[in-house]
């Protein structure tokens, strides 16, 4: 089964410091507000971006769960300087 062609849901989950301040998955017809913790995949892809919270450091556990898919973790690592860049994959 080809899974980039099925609209899987995705939820993301943050166990802090930070926050999920939007979601995209790059589909122009998509009518989902970008202030979501949840969000389609397009083609298999999302976009996730999260934002350090002020003054906070130490490592962000981002973790994306759908129906029926594998959970998928990402640890990022937090300044404590809200607006930073966290990390680029």
């Amino acid at each position: 089964m080809d899974c980039a062609a099925r609209p899987h849901r995705l939820q993301f989950a943050l166990e802090s410091p930070g926050e999920v301040v939007a979601t995209d998955n790059g589909d122009p017809t998509s009518l989902e507000a970008f202030h979501s913790s949840a969000r389609n995949a397009f083609n298999g892809l999302f976009l996730v971006i999260v934002q350090a919270q002020d003054g906070e450091s130490g490592p962000i556990r981002l973790t994306a769960s759908g129906n029926g898919l594998t959970d998928g973790v990402a640890v990022l690592s937090s300044a404590g300087r809200k607006g930073d860049i966290l990390q680029e994959f």
